[in-house]
Protein backbone atom coordinates (compact mmCIF):
# COMPACT_ATOMS: atom_id res chain seq x y z
CA UNK A 1 0.00 0.00 0.00
CA UNK A 2 2.82 2.33 0.94
CA UNK A 3 4.53 1.65 -2.42
CA UNK A 4 1.30 2.39 -4.21
CA UNK A 5 0.91 5.66 -2.29
CA UNK A 6 4.46 6.71 -3.09
CA UNK A 7 3.93 5.85 -6.75
CA UNK A 8 0.70 7.85 -6.80
CA UNK A 9 2.36 10.85 -5.16
CA UNK A 10 5.26 10.73 -7.62
CA UNK A 11 2.79 10.66 -10.49
CA UNK A 12 1.03 13.71 -9.11
CA UNK A 13 4.35 15.51 -8.60
CA UNK A 14 5.39 14.64 -12.16
CA UNK A 15 2.09 15.93 -13.56
CA UNK A 16 2.40 19.13 -11.53
CA UNK A 17 5.94 19.72 -12.78
CA UNK A 18 4.90 19.12 -16.39
CA UNK A 19 1.92 21.47 -16.00
CA UNK A 20 4.18 24.13 -14.51
CA UNK A 21 6.67 23.81 -17.37
CA UNK A 22 3.93 23.89 -20.01
CA UNK A 23 2.36 26.97 -18.41
CA UNK A 24 5.66 28.82 -18.35
CA UNK A 25 6.42 27.80 -21.92
CA UNK A 26 3.04 29.17 -23.02
CA UNK A 27 3.64 32.43 -21.19
CA UNK A 28 7.09 32.67 -22.79
CA UNK A 29 5.67 32.17 -26.28
CA UNK A 30 2.96 34.77 -25.70
CA UNK A 31 5.57 37.16 -24.34
CA UNK A 32 7.72 36.59 -27.42
CA UNK A 33 4.82 37.28 -29.74
CA UNK A 34 3.90 40.49 -27.96
CA UNK A 35 7.41 41.78 -27.37
CA UNK A 36 9.12 42.52 -30.69
CA UNK A 37 11.77 44.89 -29.37
CA UNK A 38 14.90 44.79 -31.55
CA UNK A 39 17.14 43.94 -28.58
CA UNK A 40 15.03 40.88 -27.84
CA UNK A 41 15.05 39.84 -31.49
CA UNK A 42 18.81 40.25 -31.76
CA UNK A 43 19.37 38.18 -28.63
CA UNK A 44 17.38 35.28 -30.11
CA UNK A 45 18.03 36.03 -33.78
CA UNK A 46 18.68 32.45 -34.88
CA UNK A 47 15.30 31.11 -33.78
CA UNK A 48 12.81 33.99 -33.90
CA UNK A 49 10.38 34.40 -36.80
CA UNK A 50 8.17 37.44 -36.35
CA UNK A 51 5.52 38.89 -38.61
CA UNK A 52 5.94 42.65 -38.39
CA UNK A 53 2.99 45.08 -38.46
CA UNK A 54 3.60 47.88 -40.96
CA UNK A 55 3.05 50.47 -38.22
CA UNK A 56 6.01 49.10 -36.26
CA UNK A 57 8.30 49.62 -39.22
CA UNK A 58 6.95 53.05 -40.09
CA UNK A 59 7.51 54.43 -36.60
CA UNK A 60 11.25 53.71 -36.97
CA UNK A 61 11.94 54.82 -40.56
CA UNK A 62 11.84 57.97 -42.65
CA UNK A 63 9.71 56.90 -45.64
CA UNK A 64 5.93 56.65 -45.72
CA UNK A 65 3.23 55.29 -48.02
CA UNK A 66 2.73 55.55 -50.91
CA UNK A 67 6.50 55.39 -51.48
CA UNK A 68 6.63 52.63 -48.89
CA UNK A 69 4.64 49.86 -50.59
CA UNK A 70 5.94 46.65 -48.97
CA UNK A 71 3.49 44.09 -47.59
CA UNK A 72 3.61 40.94 -45.45
CA UNK A 73 6.86 41.82 -43.68
CA UNK A 74 8.51 39.22 -41.50
CA UNK A 75 11.76 39.21 -39.55
CA UNK A 76 13.99 36.26 -38.76
CA UNK A 77 17.18 37.16 -36.94
CA UNK A 78 19.10 39.56 -39.17
CA UNK A 79 16.96 38.92 -42.24
CA UNK A 80 13.73 40.55 -43.44
CA UNK A 81 11.25 39.30 -46.04
CA UNK A 82 8.62 41.43 -47.79
CA UNK A 83 6.43 41.36 -50.90
CA UNK A 84 5.05 43.86 -53.40
CA UNK A 85 3.94 44.34 -57.02
CA UNK A 86 5.13 46.70 -59.75
CA UNK A 87 3.69 50.19 -59.95
CA UNK A 88 6.04 52.11 -62.27
CA UNK A 89 5.44 51.66 -66.03
CA UNK A 90 8.04 49.62 -67.90
CA UNK A 91 8.18 51.64 -71.16
CA UNK A 92 10.84 49.85 -73.27
CA UNK A 93 11.80 47.49 -70.44
CA UNK A 94 9.61 44.35 -70.63
CA UNK A 95 9.91 42.69 -67.23
CA UNK A 96 7.80 41.86 -64.15
CA UNK A 97 9.16 45.03 -62.52
CA UNK A 98 11.51 47.71 -63.87
CA UNK A 99 15.12 47.77 -62.71
CA UNK A 100 14.62 51.14 -61.01
CA UNK A 101 11.52 49.98 -59.13
CA UNK A 102 13.25 46.78 -58.03
CA UNK A 103 15.91 49.09 -56.60
CA UNK A 104 13.23 51.18 -54.87
CA UNK A 105 11.72 48.27 -52.96
CA UNK A 106 15.10 46.66 -52.30
CA UNK A 107 16.38 49.86 -50.68
CA UNK A 108 13.26 50.14 -48.50
CA UNK A 109 13.50 46.46 -47.52
CA UNK A 110 17.11 47.01 -46.47
CA UNK A 111 16.50 50.15 -44.43
CA UNK A 112 13.46 48.53 -42.77
CA UNK A 113 15.67 45.65 -41.67
CA UNK A 114 18.32 47.98 -40.25
CA UNK A 115 15.64 49.98 -38.42
CA UNK A 116 14.12 46.88 -36.84
CA UNK A 117 17.53 45.78 -35.58
CA UNK A 118 18.08 49.04 -33.71
CA UNK A 119 17.90 48.88 -29.91
CA UNK A 120 15.00 51.32 -29.62
CA UNK A 121 11.99 52.62 -31.53
CA UNK A 122 13.53 56.04 -32.36
CA UNK A 123 12.95 57.24 -35.89
CA UNK A 124 16.09 57.53 -38.02
CA UNK A 125 16.80 58.53 -41.58
CA UNK A 126 18.46 55.82 -43.65
CA UNK A 127 19.88 57.47 -46.76
CA UNK A 128 20.99 55.12 -49.52
CA UNK A 129 24.44 56.22 -50.71
CA UNK A 130 25.63 53.47 -53.06
CA UNK A 131 24.11 50.39 -54.66
CA UNK A 132 25.52 47.58 -56.77
CA UNK A 133 22.67 46.11 -58.81
CA UNK A 134 22.57 42.88 -60.80
CA UNK A 135 19.48 41.74 -62.70
CA UNK A 136 18.39 38.42 -64.18
CA UNK A 137 15.94 37.76 -66.99
CA UNK A 138 12.44 36.57 -66.12
CA UNK A 139 9.45 35.55 -68.22
CA UNK A 140 7.01 36.52 -65.46
CA UNK A 141 4.35 39.05 -66.44
CA UNK A 142 4.45 42.69 -65.40
CA UNK A 143 2.76 43.05 -62.03
CA UNK A 144 3.67 39.59 -60.74
CA UNK A 145 4.31 39.63 -56.98
CA UNK A 146 8.01 39.96 -56.15
CA UNK A 147 9.59 38.72 -52.92
CA UNK A 148 12.40 40.75 -51.32
CA UNK A 149 14.83 39.19 -48.84
CA UNK A 150 17.20 41.56 -47.05
CA UNK A 151 20.22 40.39 -45.04
CA UNK A 152 22.44 42.51 -42.81
CA UNK A 153 26.14 42.58 -43.68
CA UNK A 154 27.35 45.20 -41.22
CA UNK A 155 25.98 48.01 -39.13
CA UNK A 156 27.22 50.65 -36.73
CA UNK A 157 25.85 53.90 -35.34
CA UNK A 158 26.23 55.88 -38.58
CA UNK A 159 26.31 53.38 -41.45
CA UNK A 160 24.88 50.06 -42.56
CA UNK A 161 25.29 47.66 -45.46
CA UNK A 162 22.79 45.05 -46.61
CA UNK A 163 22.24 42.60 -49.43
CA UNK A 164 18.79 42.17 -50.95
CA UNK A 165 17.60 39.42 -53.28
CA UNK A 166 14.40 39.92 -55.30
CA UNK A 167 12.75 36.74 -56.58
CA UNK A 168 9.60 35.36 -58.16
CA UNK A 169 8.56 31.84 -57.14
CA UNK A 170 12.11 31.04 -56.05
CA UNK A 171 13.83 32.44 -59.17
CA UNK A 172 16.05 35.45 -58.56
CA UNK A 173 15.28 38.49 -60.70
CA UNK A 174 17.74 40.87 -59.02
CA UNK A 175 20.28 41.18 -56.25
CA UNK A 176 21.66 44.29 -54.58
CA UNK A 177 24.37 45.42 -52.19
CA UNK A 178 23.30 48.73 -50.63
CA UNK A 179 25.14 51.16 -48.34
CA UNK A 180 23.29 53.60 -46.08
CA UNK A 181 24.19 56.62 -44.01
CA UNK A 182 22.17 56.80 -40.79
CA UNK A 183 21.02 60.09 -39.27
CA UNK A 184 18.97 60.57 -36.13
CA UNK A 185 15.74 62.49 -36.60
CA UNK A 186 17.16 65.47 -34.69
CA UNK A 187 20.35 65.55 -36.77
CA UNK A 188 18.42 65.33 -40.05
CA UNK A 189 16.10 68.18 -39.06
CA UNK A 190 19.04 70.34 -37.97
CA UNK A 191 21.04 69.74 -41.15
CA UNK A 192 18.14 70.26 -43.56
CA UNK A 193 15.96 72.79 -41.74
CA UNK A 194 16.03 75.14 -44.75
CA UNK A 195 14.25 72.53 -46.89
CA UNK A 196 11.34 72.02 -44.51
CA UNK A 197 7.89 72.65 -45.98
CA UNK A 198 4.38 71.29 -45.48
CA UNK A 199 3.58 67.98 -47.16
CA UNK A 200 0.14 66.51 -47.64
CA UNK A 201 -1.24 63.04 -48.34
CA UNK A 202 -1.92 62.45 -52.03
CA UNK A 203 -2.32 59.57 -54.50
CA UNK A 204 0.87 57.84 -55.50
CA UNK A 205 2.79 59.68 -58.23
CA UNK A 206 5.16 56.77 -58.71
CA UNK A 207 3.32 55.19 -61.62
CA UNK A 208 4.53 58.04 -63.84
CA UNK A 209 7.82 59.48 -65.02
CA UNK A 210 8.67 63.06 -64.17
CA UNK A 211 8.87 63.87 -67.88
CA UNK A 212 8.68 62.06 -71.20
CA UNK A 213 10.01 65.00 -73.20
CA UNK A 214 13.72 65.42 -73.81
CA UNK A 215 16.39 66.80 -76.11
CA UNK A 216 18.96 64.53 -77.69
CA UNK A 217 22.07 64.33 -79.77
CA UNK A 218 23.65 61.36 -81.46
CA UNK A 219 24.88 59.74 -78.25
CA UNK A 220 23.07 61.62 -75.48
CA UNK A 221 19.64 62.61 -74.18
CA UNK A 222 18.76 65.29 -71.62
CA UNK A 223 15.77 66.83 -69.90
CA UNK A 224 15.26 69.48 -67.21
CA UNK A 225 12.51 69.17 -64.63
CA UNK A 226 11.52 71.30 -61.64
CA UNK A 227 10.64 68.77 -58.93
CA UNK A 228 7.11 69.29 -57.54
CA UNK A 229 6.52 68.44 -53.89
CA UNK A 230 3.69 66.06 -54.82
CA UNK A 231 6.21 63.93 -56.76
CA UNK A 232 7.99 63.20 -53.46
CA UNK A 233 5.00 62.15 -51.33
CA UNK A 234 6.14 59.77 -48.59
CA UNK A 235 9.78 60.81 -49.03
CA UNK A 236 9.96 62.58 -46.60
CA UNK A 237 7.13 64.03 -44.47
CA UNK A 238 7.86 67.72 -44.01
CA UNK A 239 11.06 67.49 -46.08
CA UNK A 240 10.04 66.51 -49.63
CA UNK A 241 12.94 65.10 -51.66
CA UNK A 242 12.85 63.05 -54.85
CA UNK A 243 13.56 59.38 -54.07
CA UNK A 244 16.81 58.08 -55.56
CA UNK A 245 14.91 55.27 -57.30
CA UNK A 246 12.67 57.77 -59.10
CA UNK A 247 15.66 59.84 -60.09
CA UNK A 248 17.26 56.69 -61.54
CA UNK A 249 14.00 55.76 -63.25
CA UNK A 250 14.10 59.03 -65.19
CA UNK A 251 17.74 58.45 -66.14
CA UNK A 252 17.01 54.88 -67.26
CA UNK A 253 14.21 56.20 -69.45
CA UNK A 254 16.63 58.55 -71.21
CA UNK A 255 19.16 55.76 -71.75
CA UNK A 256 16.37 53.60 -73.16
CA UNK A 257 15.40 56.31 -75.63
CA UNK A 258 18.96 56.39 -76.95
CA UNK A 259 18.85 52.59 -77.18
CA UNK A 260 15.74 52.90 -79.30
CA UNK A 261 14.30 49.42 -78.76
CA UNK A 262 13.09 47.16 -75.92
CA UNK A 263 15.93 46.34 -73.56
CA UNK A 264 17.02 44.33 -70.55
CA UNK A 265 19.13 45.81 -67.74
CA UNK A 266 21.81 43.33 -66.63
CA UNK A 267 23.69 45.65 -64.29
CA UNK A 268 23.72 49.07 -62.64
CA UNK A 269 25.94 51.03 -60.28
CA UNK A 270 24.22 53.86 -58.42
CA UNK A 271 25.64 56.63 -56.27
CA UNK A 272 23.68 59.37 -54.47
CA UNK A 273 25.80 62.39 -53.63
CA UNK A 274 23.07 64.58 -52.17
CA UNK A 275 19.31 64.79 -51.72
CA UNK A 276 17.28 66.17 -54.61
CA UNK A 277 14.90 68.60 -52.88
CA UNK A 278 11.47 69.65 -54.10
CA UNK A 279 11.22 72.90 -56.10
CA UNK A 280 14.76 72.49 -57.42
CA UNK A 281 15.37 72.34 -61.18
CA UNK A 282 17.17 69.11 -61.99
CA UNK A 283 18.99 68.31 -65.23
CA UNK A 284 18.83 64.62 -66.13
CA UNK A 285 21.35 63.42 -68.71
CA UNK A 286 22.29 60.03 -70.20
CA UNK A 287 25.38 59.49 -72.38
CA UNK A 288 26.20 56.37 -74.39
CA UNK A 289 29.87 55.76 -73.64
CA UNK A 290 30.59 52.26 -74.92
CA UNK A 291 29.19 49.32 -76.88
CA UNK A 292 30.53 45.98 -75.70
CA UNK A 293 29.23 43.19 -77.94
CA UNK A 294 25.46 43.48 -77.69
CA UNK A 295 25.60 45.52 -74.49
CA UNK A 296 25.45 49.31 -74.39
CA UNK A 297 26.96 51.11 -71.40
CA UNK A 298 25.59 54.50 -70.33
CA UNK A 299 26.75 57.08 -67.83
CA UNK A 300 23.85 59.03 -66.36
CA UNK A 301 23.77 62.05 -64.07
CA UNK A 302 21.26 64.22 -62.24
CA UNK A 303 22.52 67.74 -61.53
CA UNK A 304 21.31 70.88 -59.76
CA UNK A 305 22.99 74.12 -60.82
CA UNK A 306 25.89 72.15 -62.27
CA UNK A 307 26.38 70.05 -59.11
CA UNK A 308 25.89 66.30 -59.54
CA UNK A 309 23.47 65.00 -56.92
CA UNK A 310 23.13 61.47 -58.29
CA UNK A 311 24.85 59.33 -60.90
CA UNK A 312 24.48 55.90 -62.39
CA UNK A 313 26.32 53.59 -64.74
CA UNK A 314 23.83 51.29 -66.43
CA UNK A 315 24.19 48.50 -68.98
CA UNK A 316 21.40 47.75 -71.48
CA UNK A 317 20.95 44.76 -73.79
CA UNK A 318 18.39 44.43 -76.62
CA UNK A 319 15.70 41.83 -75.98
CA UNK A 320 13.84 41.56 -79.29
CA UNK A 321 16.74 41.19 -81.71
CA UNK A 322 20.46 40.53 -81.57
CA UNK A 323 21.43 43.09 -84.22
CA UNK A 324 24.31 45.39 -83.49
CA UNK A 325 23.33 48.20 -81.13
CA UNK A 326 25.44 50.61 -83.14
CA UNK A 327 23.09 50.17 -86.09
CA UNK A 328 20.05 50.84 -83.88
CA UNK A 329 21.67 53.99 -82.56
CA UNK A 330 22.43 55.14 -86.12
CA UNK A 331 18.78 54.58 -87.08
CA UNK A 332 17.62 56.58 -84.09
CA UNK A 333 20.04 59.35 -85.00
CA UNK A 334 18.76 59.46 -88.60
CA UNK A 335 15.21 59.74 -87.27
CA UNK A 336 16.35 62.43 -84.85
CA UNK A 337 18.00 64.51 -87.66
CA UNK A 338 14.78 64.43 -89.68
Amino acid sequence: CMANAVSTNLTHVHEAVMLFLASNALRYVCHRRNNLSSAHLIERRHVVLSFIPQEKVLQRICVRPPYFALEHLSLEGEGLTAYTKAETPIALEPSPMSAAELGRHAAISGLSLVALLQKNDDRRYYLAQKAECDYFKSDAAFGTTVKFEAKLLEMDKRTAQVTVVASIEGQAVAQFKINYSILTERTFERLFARYQKPTYPSPSPYANLLSETYERGEMWAETCVTIPAWACVGHFDGYPALPVAMLMSQLSYLAGQIMGQPYFVPKGLVEANDLCWADKEVTFRADLIAIEGITARFHCTASIEGQVVGQMSVWLEPVQTRTEIAENVRQENRRYRK
